[in-house]
């Protein structure tokens, strides 16, 4: 099966950890750290895609705090699923946007 996470639900699951997009996304995480199977789960294409979206002035202010392109950038290189558990973990538990909630 094979799996690619659109550019806003990574996004939005940066946003909250009540949010539907950060449940899929950690969900898809833990699948793969438990099934002991390595997966390509990011590509070149896909790191620019992110770091087109991730730059623009709209969502810098949200995210500013998270280092979220050097977090992608490593992550491509080392596909480290502990990495992006680390990351999901450090997402505020807050009220989800409206869009996102289950």
């Amino acid at each position: 099966m094979k799996i690619v996470i659109d550019t806003n639900v990574f996004l939005s699951s940066l946003f909250s950890k009540n949010g539907a997009s950060h449940k899929l996304v950690l969900w898809i995480i833990n699948q793969y750290k438990y099934s002991h199977k390595k997966y390509n789960v990011i590509s070149n294409t896909l790191i620019t895609e992110y770091e087109d979206v991730l730059t623009r002035d709209k969502n810098i202010e949200k995210i500013s705090s998270l280092k979220t392109l050097d977090y992608l950038e490593s992550g491509a290189n080392k596909g480290s699923v502990n990495n992006m558990l680390n990351l999901l973990e450090s997402v505020q538990d807050i009220e989800p946007q409206e869009y996102d909630k289950l």
